[in-house]
């Protein structure tokens, strides 16, 4: 089968991207042969330029008699808001209606796919919490 030949690649730490680097994951799978993988690019900030101008590029030079494109690529965005640290028998020994007193910060890290991409602010408005202010995280 397939899937039994992919070894695991476990890269070194000379080439992990540096500072303002991402790294572009791309989860590959064949439902009907029930095998999949990720393949990871490490881009840096050179790369990244490169492909959001060919990226732009393409939108741009879109040809007349071509239809529109209907690319929908879905991503998982999660918000770390507030952890807090406790002991175990605490934890333990919690029941349905306590109340854990927590402070909300003034910023948030903002992971898509898991990855720290973003800080952000958080704000309360009329009962309800709101991300704004978006930062990249070097």
């Amino acid at each position: 089968m397939l899937g039994d030949q992919a070894e695991t690649f476990l890269p070194s730490g000379d080439i992990l991207p540096g500072p303002g680097g991402r790294v572009l994951r791309m989860t590959i799978s064949d439902r009907l042969r029930r095998v999949g993988g990720d393949v990871e690019f490490a881009l840096d900030d050179m790369w990244l330029d490169h492909l959001f101008a060919r990226l732009d590029a393409k939108h741009l030079r879109r040809a007349p008699d071509s239809a529109p494109a209907n690319v929908c690529i879905p991503v998982t965005m999660s918000v770390h808001v507030v952890s807090k640290n406790m002991r175990l028998d605490e934890l333990l020994r919690m029941r349905p209606g306590d109340v854990l007193p927590v402070r909300l910060p003034d910023t948030v890290d903002v992971l898509v796919n898991n990855v720290r991409l973003y800080r952000a602010a958080l704000a309360e408005h009329q009962g309800a919490l709101w991300i704004t202010s978006f930062e990249p995280v070097e």
